[in-house]
């Protein structure tokens, strides 16, 4: 069994491999800020890999929320779990039975968010307002699915995002195929489940595409460019250099 899980307090630089059906490349960064200060990063990556499926999850917390990073690596962890245990009615009626699952966790989440403790060095009116926020609960974005090695020499996959995580598909020769939208109204709640619309899902029982790569808004100049392993490396070093730069975290796969 291959399986990452980020460090919310340490990079992980770029790392290739091969596990006999995929070919990932990923990477975690916190921010330029979030380093200096020794905190967590808000983003968290997770995937699994075993007998040729594949479960993987990117979740980035929402700042404004009670300690979004808490909320992300909640909700990557169970959701990955929740993938590799799935059957054929994911590829039949995977969406329905995603939203319903998203519901389900509150009550969990819920208990997991009373339980984080508040930094004890801060301020008691930082520590007030936070106080104020996990009663509303912890946020994030994600997006995350499955993808499924057959018999045939074909693949096939489930899909679901909400936020605004970046999800592309690229062709065997490098041409963009599709990208899912930007929802930035959806995102997932200890305190409430699914906030917005419904997560934008994708279901190929036969895969269109060669490469899917999912990162988070830190690595948001890659938007809409033809991209390599150049293009990354590059695109990741000139945001970590930046004042203002954001958590970075990715995951390409190629079939």
């Amino acid at each position: 069994m291959n399986y990452f899980k980020s460090n919310q307090r340490k990079e992980e630089e770029l790392s290739f491999f091969n596990t006999g059906f995929f070919q990932l490349c990923y990477g975690f960064y916190r921010a330029r800020e979030t380093m200096e200060n020794e905190e967590k990063s808000q983003d968290y990556l997770v995937f699994q890999e075993e007998h040729g499926t594949l479960a993987f999850a990117l979740c980035d917390g929402v700042s404004l929320s009670f300690y979004g990073d808490a909320a992300a690596q909640f909700l990557g962890d169970k959701l990955v779990a929740w993938l590799m245990e799935q059957d054929e009615l994911l590829y039949e009626e995977g969406e329905a039975l995603f939203h319903a699952y998203l519901e389900t966790l509150t009550e969990e989440a819920t208990k997991y968010i009373e339980a984080v403790p508040v930094n004890s060095h801060l301020p008691p009116l930082v520590k007030s307002v936070l106080e104020e926020k996990r009663d509303n609960g912890s946020e994030a974005m994600f997006a995350c699915g499955r993808i499924d090695a057959l018999s045939n020499g074909l693949y096939r996959l489930f899909l679901s995002s909400g936020g605004d995580i970046r999800v592309r598909f690229f062709s065997d020769d490098g041409e963009e195929v599709s990208q899912s939208k930007l929802e930035t109204g959806v995102r997932w709640s200890t305190k409430r489940g699914l906030i917005g619309e419904k997560a934008h899902t994708v279901i190929q029982k036969s895969c269109a595409f060669h490469k899917l790569l999912l990162y988070s808004d830190g690595l948001a100049l890659l938007d809409e460019k033809r991209l390599g392993n150049d293009e990354i490396k590059e695109a990741i070093s000139h945001s970590l250099a930046t004042p203002e730069s954001d958590d970075i975290s990715l995951l390409e796969i190629t079939l």
